[in-house]
Order: C-alpha cells, then structure tokens, then sequence
C-alpha cells in the first residue's frame, strides 16, 4: 500500500484511510478462504445423518400407505384394478387396453377418472 502510494497509484491521497481498508479487508478475505479449503472436521461436531430415514418419516409413510389402503378398498373393482396394474404392476398399457377392451386414447380417460376418485376416497378417508 506504501509503495502504490509512493509509485503515485493511489490518484487521490485524501482517500487513502478507505484504501488502506479496503486492502486489508481483501487481504483478510483471502486468509479466510484459504483456511476454509483445507478445514478438518471438528472432533466434537453434530453426528452425521446415515441416510436413513428417521422415525418421524417411518411413521408418516406407514400413515400413507395405510390412507391409500383404506382409499382403494373403498373403489369400484375395475378401477382398482386398472389402478393396480398401472402402477403397482407398472404393465404395459397397451396389454392393459388390450385386457380392458379399450383404446389407449380412451385408457387415459379412465386412469384420469379412477384417480379422481382415489383423490376423493383419500380425502374422505383423511377426515
């Protein structure tokens, strides 16, 4: 900082206090990210997750499965069926068109309907 303002880089002198901050604040920035790059982790830091989900989740996906359950044993045989087979069974749609007598156009039509119906049994069933 002396030798820029020996050298006459720094063009106004009066401003030479915000300068001089401004350097070591960059200085003091730069010391910081070094040391982060290279840091250890602490002995005595939280313990680190082991991906499992925890009880909370457990409890809550079991909530789900056992709703969507009592949704679907409140459905009509066949779109319980074609429910099933859809995702469940992830089968082929068009061995499902074929099983159901359908077209595929007239397939998605009825997968729209049966889920709609699922939505409203899970939502009566919530309650």
């Amino acid at each position: 900082m002396l030798r820029n303002l020996r050298n006459g880089v720094v063009e106004h002198p009066e401003r030479f206090g915000a300068y001089v901050n401004a350097v070591c604040n960059n200085v003091m920035l730069e010391l910081f990210r070094r040391d982060s790059r290279w840091s250890q982790f602490p002995e005595e830091g939280p313990e680190l997750e082991s991906g499992e989900p925890g009880v909370e989740t457990t409890l809550l996906q079991d909530e789900r499965r056992e709703l969507v359950r009592q949704a679907l044993a409140e459905l009509p045989l066949k779109d319980r069926k074609l429910l099933h087979r859809i995702f469940m069974d992830e089968e082929n749609k068009d061995a499902v068109c074929k099983e159901f007598g359908v077209t595929r156009e007239y397939l998605r039509v009825l997968l729209h309907r049966a889920r709609g119906r699922l939505r409203a049994a899970m939502r009566g069933a919530a309650v």
